[in-house]
Order: C-alpha cells, then sequence, then structure tokens
C-alpha cells in the first residue's frame, strides 16, 4: 500500500466516525423523554437532528428545543393517545 492509498483510507475512516459520531447524537436526543433533556443538548446538536430531519428552524436554542420536541411528540403521538374511552380490538362482543 503505497502513501496516497493509506491517506485516502484515513479520509474515509474519519468521514465514518464523524457519521457514527453524528448518528450517536442524533439517537441520543430522540431517547429524550421530556424537553428539559432536549434542552441539556448544544444549539450544534440540536441544529444537526433538525438537519436530519429536515426541520425548518431559524433563531434561538428554545426555537430549536421547541422544534425538536415537537418532532419527537409527532412521532410517537401514538404512544401519547388516551383510547380509554374505546373498546378494544381485542375485546369479544359477550352481549350475544
Amino acid at each position: 500500500m503505497n502513501t496516497a492509498d493509506i491517506d485516502n483510507l484515513i479520509s474515509i475512516l474519519q468521514s465514518m466516525k464523524t457519521n457514527n459520531k453524528q448518528d450517536g447524537i442524533i439517537s441520543e436526543i430522540e431517547n429524550s423523554e421530556t424537553k428539559k433533556d432536549i434542552n441539556n443538548f448544544n444549539l450544534n446538536d440540536l441544529k444537526k437532528y433538525c438537519k436530519h430531519y429536515k426541520i425548518n428552524v431559524d433563531g434561538i436554542k428554545s426555537k430549536y428545543v421547541n422544534a425538536v420536541w415537537k418532532h419527537i411528540e409527532d412521532q410517537y403521538e401514538w404512544y401519547y393517545t388516551d383510547d380509554s374511552d374505546e373498546e378494544s380490538d381485542y375485546e369479544s362482543d359477550d352481549s350475544e
């Protein structure tokens, strides 16, 4: 292997390391349980998350926190929905 090949390989590995780190931050943000948890991330991390999911937001950190939290809530909206008033699809109808 010559020097150019080694330099190319190093460049590829550094690129992969950067991408994995960004993916790690995105996963960490997605695993946030509260808006306060999201606020603990720095602005650059929140910007990366928004760029990754193509969330259009601009301005101060609180706007990014709100946009990220809304996105996370929207992703898991089914989880937050209260279906207690509706009959489950798995309950049998014993009125016959």
